[in-house]
């Protein structure tokens, strides 16, 4: 999520060593931590040539999308938290999971319970509430289970190797920064400690990927968006910064996929696939979306690994599919 004040932002680039690209990254288990992905990385993806894209269903200002690994799909919304249903009539609609509503952000999950970061107390963009959400329940319903403190926009959130949760405190954050939530091992709703992993000077962290051996992010600051992996070291804590990609322009969230990370370009309204060793295996081109904020890779039943689902924000909306045209 950029509101329009992280595009005024300016500052101090963080201190991070342009390392060569380590043989590490490009070694790393084609998996997010907690939840195997056994699709493979850009398998038939339609990024450019003859693709076809449509919208799925018109919310408003969506912010983020997850699949389950049995292939529920659930996205945020300054309005709501919803689940995408087929509606039987070859089309879809949403079950809406926060009782009187509200903004939501970053959302992940583990087997079981859901987590989303949604509106807190100070405001339309303050999504400090952790809710959860019981995925085992016939009529699923968001509940609070704890509130995050010293943040200004939690918005990227992902599950690490340790099981604990890691959010980004993004774009437009006092202090800017990602934290780590330590969740007991015998209660999923229950959050024993919120610490700091990561601090960032000049620059705002967005959407947010962790596998075993490191954290893979988007930071813009001085009119440059770049994705970056910060390793992770042996005791859990934040070792060097390896720059992945850096451009001129806003990117918004991203997510991997087998050995790939998709992301969204959200002020040059286009996608792109890239490498953990920096490599950028394709583009959308110029305009494909409206400002998209959030982009992953198809789950069956609801749809096939070559299909890309992205979500709109701001003076886009709804959910879109991107996918090869038909012969």
């Amino acid at each position: 999520m950029w509101p329009t004040a992280a595009r005024r932002a300016a500052g101090v680039p963080h201190g991070f060593r342009r390392a060569g690209l380590l043989a590490l990254f490009a070694l790393l288990a084609g998996c997010e931590a907690s939840q195997p992905d056994e699709r493979a990385a850009a398998a038939g993806w339609c990024l450019d040539g003859d693709c076809a894209q449509r919208q799925l269903i018109d919310l408003p200002q969506l912010e983020n999308l997850h699949f389950t690994p049995e292939g529920r799909l659930f996205l945020t919304g300054q309005e709501n938290l919803y689940e995408l249903l087929e509606d039987g009539a070859g089309g879809y609609s949403a079950r809406t999971l926060l009782p009187g509503g509200g903004g939501c952000s970053g959302l992940v999950s583990v087997p079981g319970t859901l987590y989303a970061l949604c509106a807190g107390p100070g405001g339309p963009t303050d999504f400090s509430t952790l809710q959860a959400v019981d995925l085992n329940a016939a009529e699923p319903v968001a509940e609070p289970i704890f509130a995050l403190s010293g943040m200004t926009l939690p918005n990227g959130m992902d599950i690490g190797p340790d099981g604990a949760l890691y959010v980004t405190d993004g774009p437009v954050s006092v202090k800017p920064k990602i934290v780590r939530l330590a969740v007991d091992p015998q209660d999923p709703r229950n959050i024993l400690e919120q610490t700091t992993w990561i601090r960032f000077t000049g620059e705002w962290p967005n959407g947010l990927v962790v596998t075993q051996d490191a954290l893979y992010t988007t930071l813009y600051g001085l009119g440059l968006g770049t994705v970056v992996a910060i390793a992770r070291e042996a005791d859990g804590s934040a070792g060097e910064t390896t720059v992945l990609l850096q451009r001129g322009r806003i990117l918004d969230d991203l997510n991997l996929v087998g050995d790939t990370l998709l992301v969204t370009d959200w002020q040059d309204g286009r996608l792109f696939a890239l490498g953990l060793d920096g490599t950028l295996r394709g583009e959308s081109p110029l305009g494909s979306f409206t400002q998209p904020s959030s982009v992953e890779a198809g789950r069956p039943p609801l749809f096939r690994p070559d299909q890309l689902l992205v979500t709109e924000r701001y003076l886009g909306s709804g959910l879109w599919l991107r996918e090869p045209a038909a012969p």
